[in-house]
């Protein structure tokens, strides 16, 4: 038998797992598609070389087949007034297409975000 991670939220459901925060809004099912953008630390900013599987901070976006967003987990991103949550909310909402890997760009990760270590 399969088994499937699954995380559902109406509302958005805050979870604190081995040090890390994250957030989950919508279906975050390991059986979607996902799409996702991550921060680099700032000591490594500007070399474009920079290369790494230590994935500390960043959003994962969860895609039915139809390149339409149904849930957003926030690893590690602070959202103190919740304007990240709200507006994952206002994209699942939408139901709107996201061609290709355009998804990525739904939640926006300002210079605030980066400036966090």
């Amino acid at each position: 038998a399969e088994r499937n991670s699954v995380y559902r939220a109406d509302i958005v459901e805050e979870y604190k797992v081995a040090g890390n925060k994250f957030s989950v809004v919508g279906t975050c099912n390991s059986s979607l598609r996902t799409a996702s953008a991550w921060l680099r630390p700032l000591s490594a900013w500007e070399d474009e070389s920079y290369e790494s599987d230590e994935y500390k901070r960043g959003i994962v976006y969860y895609l039915q087949g139809n390149n339409r967003i149904v849930g957003v987990l926030l690893w590690n991103m602070p959202d103190e007034d919740g304007q990240k949550e709200d507006r994952a909310i206002t994209v699942i909402k939408s139901n709107r297409f996201y061609p290709d890997d355009s998804a990525k760009t739904a939640v926006v990760i300002t210079d605030n975000d980066a400036l966090v270590e």
